[in-house]
């Protein structure tokens, strides 16, 4: 599985269009104290990672599936199928 990560994983240069992208937004003051992924900033400021490829917000029921191995499932799945972020909170929170 870690191997399907690495190759539909970001390159370096991603995360820095995202840095310069937010470093050049004039509403950033709007996004401080905001935990914020790079796939989101990309879909908002429209640029793509240096090999060509879009990569999905992690929230995305899709990248999950393809992550997993599911590329049947995530060819039919639609792009803005997300996961909530509460049920991800509560997936990895330790109950005690």
């Amino acid at each position: 599985m870690l191997s399907r990560v690495i190759e539909i994983g970001e390159t370096i240069e991603f995360s820095g269009k995202a840095v310069v992208c937010l470093a050049s937004d004039p509403n950033i003051m709007k996004k401080t104290g905001k935990i914020l992924h790079t796939a989101w900033i990309a879909d908002k400021f429209h640029f793509r990672d240096v090999n060509g490829r879009h990569h999905l917000n992690p929230f995305c029921l899709k990248r999950m599936l393809l992550m997993t191995g599911h590329t049947w499932l995530a060819s039919v799945m639609p792009e803005f199928v997300r996961i909530p972020s509460w049920f991800i909170a509560a997936m990895f929170h330790k109950f005690y």
